[in-house]
């Protein structure tokens, strides 16, 4: 989970570990932060046991501790220019940009009326390391029990090369 910007808006990101399912909230402002964190993971992830996220001050702040702590979910820091822990999300948000200037450019408007049109075409798309549309693997369409052994797998063979 991360903080992306563009233009002069702010959204929450989510990336599921295993289907690669995006979420995208727009925050009109950091009042309602928790709110909107809780809501992501009760009814968008809500088996979620792993948060990973950066160190900013939103994912760290007391408040969303206590949200952890009562959802039972461990909160996992990326060190500062950890590519292998934090680097998947920050690849997302620079696939998001690409997606939306290219949708920007077809429907002569710009990337930042665009970005839920990329967000939704992102998760539409086969993802490299699954080989199967996030959507449907999270939405479980097609009945995909191997996908978390599948990543699992290629993981460890990132490691060990």
């Amino acid at each position: 989970m991360d903080i992306f910007h563009i233009g002069n808006r702010t959204y929450i990101t989510s990336m599921c570990r295993y289907s690669k399912y995006l979420l995208m909230r727009e925050m009109a402002d950091k009042v309602n932060t928790v709110d909107t964190l809780e809501e992501i993971l009760t009814l968008t992830y809500p088996d979620c046991r792993n948060l990973q996220t950066d160190n900013e001050s939103i994912f760290t702040s007391i408040t969303c501790m206590l949200l952890y702590r009562r959802l039972h979910i461990t909160h996992n820091r990326a060190p500062t220019a950890h590519s292998t822990s934090n680097g998947s999300v920050e690849r997302l948000h620079i696939k998001l940009i690409e997606i939306a200037g290219t949708l920007a450019k077809q429907n002569n408007t710009d990337s930042v009326t665009e970005i839920f049109n990329a967000a939704y075409e992102y998760t539409r798309t086969i993802h490299s390391v699954t080989k199967q549309k996030p959507v449907e693997v999270f939405f479980n369409r097609k009945n995909y029990p191997e996908i978390k052994q599948l990543i699992e797998k290629k993981r460890q063979s990132f490691r060990i090369s």
